[in-house]
């Protein structure tokens, strides 16, 4: 099953197992929803699930198969639990003669954690049969999470019958090899009372943990608030960014703006200065080109959205000829270019014409292309 197909659904487990390595029987109907994973972070770092799949777990509970029940109750768990950064892993104690002669095995992991991982994990017990070497899964969880680090849950889900090899002892020594990293939890699958009273011993081991029962975890609401329990935190509260002021609109914030006070509808460079193009004449002319028309309308709009706005109107020449007739032409180019903008509209009193004649090349007047772009006029707003 897709991750993405779990995600805000109410599944419905109707699973349908074997039970003592014999026919099928009817199937079990467990609910689960997937929690959001955005709305937690891991509340441990490792988990291991220890599955009872020993003889008893082949008897009947209320007309299913124990080791039926086992596994529905994990899956639920498995489909409920969101897809976070878990160590996860799980074992196996007591088996049919044809899966192991082994007391315990590790069937899934150690390995980070997925739904669909665990998932076939847990399909691929389909048998119940052996004694039940409790003690043995717990050894054997502790010696696989030797080399883990953090906070690890350990989920025991059995029916608590008939433990052997010691599963005290055993889970006395892992909660000591851990300390107060360890937290155990039990699911009874069953109602035997000696059984109950074994797995809720098994949970005194450490400061945390509780016992449950399948039973109480069938419906959707009771497994999630299991598995918040057991595997989550709430997802750290993140602070509101503070405001970003940009006081003069023109998208650059106030922290990067170099030229507060930019006039509306401006166009303007990474640092909030209004960039103004310059427009460029032939040699001895002061006749607008098509090529500054879209500059000057564009300095026309900008001057018509903000009426207080005034502009420095300045010409320039190449150095081709004398001092006085190129300050006569650089005041014509300057003339012609506020001619233009009070055609468009803009009031002409708001325009202040200055030429400079050759003084202030921008390009060598040794080359027609520098002698080219030192034919302009340049414009500087200002306000009053």
């Amino acid at each position: 099953m897709q991750k993405n197909l779990l995600k805000s659904l109410i599944f419905i487990l109707s699973v349908t197992f074997l039970f003592s390595c014999a026919g099928p029987q009817t199937p079990l109907t467990f609910q689960a929803s997937q929690l959001p994973a955005d709305s937690y972070q891991p509340g441990v770092d490792n988990f291991m699930v220890v599955l009872d799949s020993s003889s008893s777990m082949g008897d009947r509970y209320n007309g299913q198969e124990k080791l039926a029940i086992a596994k529905a109750v994990t899956s639920s768990m498995n489909l409920t639990l969101p897809e976070l950064n878990f160590t996860s892993g799980m074992r196996t104690f007591g088996h049919c003669d044809s899966v192991s002669r082994e007391p315990s095995l590790l069937v899934y992991g150690l390995t980070q954690y997925t739904t669909s991982g665990l998932g076939s994990a847990i399909d691929d017990v389909n048998c119940a049969g052996g004694t039940t070497p409790l003690g043995s899964g717990i050894t054997g969880a502790n010696e696989d999470l030797k080399g883990s680090s953090g906070k690890t849950a350990l989920i025991i889900v059995s029916d608590g019958k008939d433990l052997l090899h010691s599963p005290q002892a055993a889970m006395d020594a892992m909660a000591a090899d851990s300390g107060d990293r360890l937290c155990v939890y039990t699911i009874l699958v069953g109602d035997d009372p000696k059984g109950a009273a074994s797995l809720e011993q098994l949970t005194s081991a450490t400061d945390c943990g509780f016992a449950s029962t399948a039973d109480n975890l069938i419906s959707a609401d009771d497994m999630a608030n299991f598995v918040e329990k057991v595997f989550l935190a709430p997802a750290p509260v993140v602070a509101a960014p503070e405001p970003v002021m940009d006081s003069d609109g023109d998208g650059v914030p106030d922290n990067l703006d170099k030229c507060p006070g930019t006039p509306e509808g401006a166009i303007v460079d990474a640092q909030g200065c209004w960039i103004i193009g310059k427009i460029h004449f032939d040699f001895d002319k002061s006749d607008i080109k098509s090529d500054a028309i879209p500059v000057l309308s564009e300095i026309g709009d900008v001057m018509m959205k903000n009426t207080g706005l005034k502009m420095n109107i300045n010409g320039f020449t190449d150095s081709i000829g004398s001092m006085e007739y190129n300050q006569a032409l650089s005041e014509r180019r300057a003339l012609a270019a506020k001619n233009y903008l009070v055609e468009q509209g803009i009031d002409g009193d708001r325009f202040s014409i200055n030429g400079f004649s050759y003084l202030m090349p921008v390009a060598p007047n040794d080359t027609e292309e520098g002698r080219r772009m030192n034919r302009r006029v340049e414009f500087a707003p200002f306000e009053e």
